[in-house]
């Protein structure tokens, strides 16, 4: 139990880091929560825990898989869930045909909607949801995720329709 709060707590320290670096506003007991949690240097137990995430992601989760290949992939394989994890009203704006939307925040409360026996595939706007969707889903056990870094942005550079 020691080891999956420590984890936590690095989780939401990557998470805020990841939310300042794209622009995102982090209120100030977010942080002050991060400045309790990381008072000592994480144990050989956490450092372990982290290298088995890091190194459990997928060789291609950082490759940028080009547009064409999400399409024939989807044109492929019928069984592949694609989920946009923007916000309702950025989904209702257009999304990728197929896709349903869970929006990043409320992914636990959605697991039931991602299936763990299907290849999954994350997408938002340019790519910085999508990966802390993957790396939460990855904390969570999911080894059939895949993240779609071009995201909407890509897609609609490259002329594919969209959704509504």
């Amino acid at each position: 139990m020691k080891i999956k709060k420590m984890i936590s707590g690095l989780l939401l320290v990557f998470l805020l880091v990841l939310m300042l670096l794209s622009g995102v506003f982090v209120p100030k007991s977010a942080l002050a929560a991060v400045d309790s949690k990381v008072t000592s240097p994480p144990s050989a137990e956490v450092y372990t825990a982290v290298d088995q995430l890091l190194n459990s992601l997928p060789r291609d989760y950082y490759t940028v898989m080009p547009v064409k290949q999400l399409k024939n992939k989807l044109k492929k394989e019928k069984d592949v869930v694609l989920v946009d994890v923007r916000q309702p009203s950025e989904y209702a704006s257009g999304h990728i045909p197929g896709a349903i939307n869970i929006p990043v925040r409320s992914l636990t409360k959605n697991l039931d909607k991602i299936p763990t026996d299907k290849p999954v595939i994350l997408y938002c706007s340019s790519g910085h949801r999508t990966a802390i969707g993957m790396t939460a889903l990855r904390l969570l056990g999911y080894t059939n995720v895949r993240s779609f870094p071009p995201s909407i942005n890509g897609w609609k550079a490259a002329g594919e329709p969209l959704e509504k």
